[in-house]
């Protein structure tokens, strides 16, 4: 793309339901034609990078946090032929990113306020809050949507027991 990008980026491994997976790929991806897509297993990958996106006319700083499904591509005989992700969820921190990466990307991306850690004094939390409504209906409310916390059993980036990812997603 026609911008420089300096990022840093964490990523956490998550368990998740095949089935939910599954309704999520056909609902989504699987929408007629030859190529079909299934989840590549019963997790998603969370990502929340740091970013700064470099232009001749400038820089703009950007927290973009999302999820990423890991499918398997193949044809209408269902042998698998390539390894893919797709991103259903994506939140950002400012206007110009959801502009940007919704117009020039088509990246399905929302604002938020979004939190991450800058060191290892840091309280070790990434965090989502955006607009969300609970009951279909009901009024939208300004809530936490994801939080990821470091586990009081490990040091920053390392663990103290074997094991242990060193992280919690609530």
């Amino acid at each position: 793309p026609p911008v420089g990008l300096k990022v840093d980026m964490n990523t956490f491994v998550l368990a998740a339901e095949q089935r939910s997976l599954e309704r999520l790929v056909d609902r989504e991806l699987n929408l007629g034609g030859p190529r079909r897509y299934r989840p590549a297993g019963p997790f998603v990958v969370a990502y929340c990078s740091d970013l700064l996106n470099i232009t001749p006319a400038g820089s703009i700083a950007e927290l973009d946090f999302g999820f990423w499904v890991p499918v398997l591509s193949g044809g209408a005989e269902g042998m698998p032929e390539r390894l893919l992700t797709y991103t259903p969820y994506l939140w950002v921190d400012n206007s110009p990113a959801v502009v940007g990466g919704r117009s020039v990307f088509g990246y399905p991306k929302h604002q938020g306020r979004l939190r991450c850690p800058k060191d290892e004094g840091d309280e070790a939390l990434f965090r989502v809050v955006t607009w969300v409504t609970r009951i279909q209906g009901q009024a939208a409310e300004d809530l936490p949507l994801l939080e990821i916390r470091r586990r009081d059993d490990v040091v920053w980036g390392k663990t103290r027991e074997p094991g242990s990812l060193g992280w919690a997603a609530h």
